[in-house]
């Protein structure tokens, strides 16, 4: 029975040329945010490595299959020892796996804050991680047996991480450290046979990572549902800025705009003041729900985004405030006898509000561009 398996080649291969390929995407075109530049490059690097270990072990142990190819023996107990190897190997891979996918977080965690919930957690799992990554090495290196006294350490780990996970996220956040538990349970307890190889890496392992999955999307329902809301009000809010623009076009092209045009300024800039409080109004709740959710690159960039589209935001409502204002001028005034003062205090305010123009397109370009 040969030592080595086409998938370890396969797949760390594939993160090898993956994350290298981010890696120096990363490094060509950093963001402005210093922190999440330095946990991509960091998250990018452990992927690597992870991969690259694993595509030592293919090429080392096929060089083992290579040398002994003429002396390949059948007996039970050399093909206990290969299958013993090769769980081993996995349960290592995935430990890694577990320590890689924290990288961000360790990286860009607000430690500063003192002893938050989030920190405890933080400074705990470095803590666990450290330890997960040495058995991590000892089961790749095949020079260790996982034992009892490892499967209690996991069950620690993951027991405190579903305490801060309930805290945070709530019982179907913290439950989902249940799958991880009996795929180690099922590796160290059962006898190593070709049946229950497969059970545990046909069957159990994926199914690990399918029911992560479906209980991520579960505890992001109500993320997607405020970003769907916001994609909405967003939409809505563009349709209002047309109507001030349109109705205000309208004002600037009549020599003598009469009170209803005025009033339909103000009516439409009404309307769209009370879209910006429903959309400040939704997006402190999507920071509110962000707040419960360990850092992360994704959360940080869509965080800086969210603070480009505010201000973007308090630049527009900064223009129609002037708006507003030349409008209320405009409503005292007859526009068939105007007079000189009258003319160039309604001129200064076209200026001003013209001169908001270059602000909103300036603001709109760096909420366009990922890199500001």
């Amino acid at each position: 029975m040969k030592n080595t398996s086409k998938w370890e080649g396969i797949a760390g291969g594939l993160l090898v040329i993956v994350f290298i390929s981010g890696l120096f995407q990363a490094l060509s075109k950093p963001t402005v945010l210093h922190w999440v530049n330095v946990a991509t490059v960091a998250s990018d690097v452990g992927w690597i490595l992870l991969g690259a270990v694993m595509l030592l072990a293919f090429l080392k142990l096929r060089q083992q299959d290579d040398a002994a190819q003429n002396e390949t023996s059948t007996s039970e107990e050399h093909i206990v020892k290969v299958l013993k190897y090769r769980r081993n190997r996995i349960m290592g891979y995935v430990l890694m796996f577990l320590c890689v996918g924290s990288t961000e977080a360790w990286v860009l965690n607000d430690y500063h804050a003192g002893p938050t919930m989030v920190n405890l957690e933080m400074v705990f799992d470095i803590i666990l991680s450290a330890s997960l990554l040495f058995f991590a090495y000892k089961f790749i290196k095949n020079n260790w047996t996982a034992g009892k006294e490892f499967l209690a350490l996991f069950v620690l780990y993951c027991g405190v991480e579903a305490v801060f996970e309930y805290a945070r996220l709530g019982f179907a956040s913290a439950i989902s450290v249940l799958p991880l538990i009996g795929y180690f349970a099922y590796a160290v307890l059962t006898p190593v046979t070709i049946k229950n190889n497969r059970i545990l890496h046909f069957v159990i392992l994926p199914g690990v990572f399918v029911i992560g999955f479906a209980i991520l999307q579960f505890t992001t329902l109500t993320m997607d549902t405020l970003q769907k809301n916001e994609t909405l009000l967003e939409q809505q809010y563009l349709s209002d800025v047309t109507t001030v623009a349109n109705n205000y076009g309208v004002f600037l092209n009549k020599e003598t705009p009469s009170q209803l045009d005025i009033q339909n300024i103000l009516d439409a800039v009404a309307k769209r003041d009370t879209r910006t409080e429903d959309i400040i109004k939704n997006l402190n709740k999507i920071k509110a729900e962000f707040a419960l959710q360990l850092p992360s690159v994704n959360r940080e960039v869509s965080l800086h985004q969210l603070d480009k589209f505010v201000d973007m935001l308090n630049v527009e409502t900064a223009q129609t405030e002037k708006i507003k204002e030349f409008m209320q001028s405009a409503k005292a005034v007859d526009f068939k006898k105007l007079t000189e003062s009258e003319a160039a205090k309604l001129n200064a305010y076209k200026g001003v509000i013209s001169d908001y123009e270059g602000k909103i397109v300036e603001a709109q370009t760096v909420l366009s561009d990922p890199q500001k």
